[in-house]
């Protein structure tokens, strides 16, 4: 047994206790039981290395089924390493692509199609589901506007679905579509989209807007941190094209 990230390049885990399959190799085990990683993977059969994940998810980070591994030996060999599922609750992250939508109502029969797709796989199991609207919508900054308003319309699908089925979160990553832009007549008009790619590249912005980040990453609860993170490359990316959409005008 292990406690081990190996290369630490799993599941967004930083380092921990490093090594590689061809260290532990050298040992002459048949069999590594590796812990720290909470997602389940079979490393290497030759010798087994193997993360049996954790027997329960504990956040909308660890989604999807949970257990252990029952390992089969026959004549003093391992055979067979197989995964059994021993989880009594599941999370689920559903992303639901919204760009067709006429109308933020249009969006829940998709996301009620998103939640009973996900009641279904959680094996009758309660279910804590996080719903992530995508795509590029014409009613972007109505739903920005109508999160609360349309997270607990979810919550209500949800609870329709199955009493044990909750809503934990709906989360907006839309973005406005592209538009026709006028020809700009003024010569000393803003050019906002020219600014904002400049700013981008600018490495001094960027080291700003880092700082201004962690001082508000550092007031926010552990849970929610991330979100605000200046090292998630797609966070970074989102509060970017949020940034766009309000100095174009497309924010409510």
């Amino acid at each position: 047994m292990l406690h081990t990230a190996l290369d630490g390049a799993r599941g967004g885990h930083e380092t921990y206790a490093p090594c590689a399959v061809e260290d532990i190799r050298r040992f002459g085990y048949d069999y590594w039981a590796l812990g720290h990683i909470h997602a389940a993977e079979i490393v290497s059969r030759d010798p087994w290395v193997v993360f049996s994940g954790n027997l329960q998810g504990r956040s909308v980070r660890e989604t999807g089924a949970k257990g252990a591994m029952r390992i089969t030996v026959e004549d003093g060999r391992i055979v067979d390493v197989e995964p059994l599922t021993l989880d009594a609750a599941r999370w689920a992250h559903e992303t639901v692509d919204v760009s067709a939508c006429a109308d933020e109502h249009d969006a829940l029969p998709l996301i009620g199609a998103a939640i009973a797709r996900a009641q279904g796989e959680a094996g009758g199991r309660p279910l804590a589901v996080r719903i992530t609207l995508a795509g590029a919508s014409p009613v972007h900054a109505r739903l920005v506007a109508q999160r609360e308003t349309i997270e607990n319309e979810a919550r209500a699908l949800g609870f329709q679905i199955s009493g044990d089925c909750w809503v934990e979160r709906v989360k907006i990553a839309t973005e406005a579509p592209p538009r026709a832009r006028a020809p700009v007549a003024e010569p000393d008009a803003l050019d906002i989209d020219g600014l904002l790619a400049a700013a981008a590249a600018d490495p001094e912005f960027a080291a700003a807007v880092a700082q201004i980040m962690a001082s508000v990453a550092e007031k926010l609860p552990r849970d929610l941190r991330s979100e605000v993170s200046a090292d998630d490359p797609q966070a970074v990316a989102v509060r970017a094209r949020l940034a766009h959409d309000f100095l174009r005008g497309d924010q409510p």
